[in-house]
């Protein structure tokens, strides 16, 4: 017999019930329903720590090269010699400038990269859910988030989409659903929270 829990108290019912026996919470018999998280594979965790690993890479490689450019620019800007002779002193002067400007741009993108480098390095909080009795996953970095589906990632997206508005997705039986971080917590919903706020089958964990 399968087991969901109920939206009103958290308890396990049967999903033939049409009334949760603690509460007496009505169950409509066509409601998606929830059932407790399966353990996550370790073969997956594996599989997607490696991508976080690759990804990591990449962001440090940038961080090193966007570095070495803003090293490199500020060095010409700095210890550039400026022609003074009438013929040479304002393209001289010109070049400084460029340098300058050319050593900003690669300043605020080594520290942009830097940030990536050390959201992608420090891994926040796990959530898993069983919808539908499929699992899913929200897994939190510092920078980004991203949403798994039975081992598949749906969805990569900055974490500040995840915390206002929540993320639409579907389950592969195409049953849609939505998920957020709020107050500490994400909250699973197979209706939009912006239409209506105090759903019934809203789950928060």
């Amino acid at each position: 017999m399968a087991m969901t829990n109920c939206p009103e108290c958290g308890r396990s019912v049967s999903t033939k019930a049409v009334t949760c026996p603690h509460c007496g919470y009505p169950l409509p018999a066509d409601a998606p329903f929830r059932t407790p998280p399966k353990p996550i594979d370790p073969s997956w965790t594996a599989k997607y720590e490696a991508i976080i690993r690759k990804r990591k890479v990449w962001h440090w490689v940038a961080f090193w090269l966007t570095l070495a450019l803003f090293a490199l620019f500020l060095y010409l800007c700095l210890f550039d010699k400026i022609d003074t002779s009438v013929y040479t002193f304002r393209d001289s002067y010109e070049t400084k400038e460029e340098w300058l400007a050319l050593s900003c741009v690669f300043g605020a993108f080594s520290i942009i990269s830097l940030g990536f480098a050390i959201g992608t390095s420090a891994r926040l909080k796990m959530y898993t859910e069983t919808l539908c009795g499929y699992t899913v996953v929200v897994y939190l970095e510092l920078t980004l988030a991203t949403l798994i589906v039975e081992d598949q990632v749906v969805a990569n997206f900055f974490r500040r989409t995840f915390f206002r508005k929540g993320l639409a997705a579907k389950l592969p039986d195409d049953t849609p659903y939505y998920v957020r971080y709020k107050n500490g917590r994400a909250e699973f919903s197979f209706s939009p929270f912006d239409a209506e706020e105090n759903s019934t089958d809203k789950i928060t964990f």
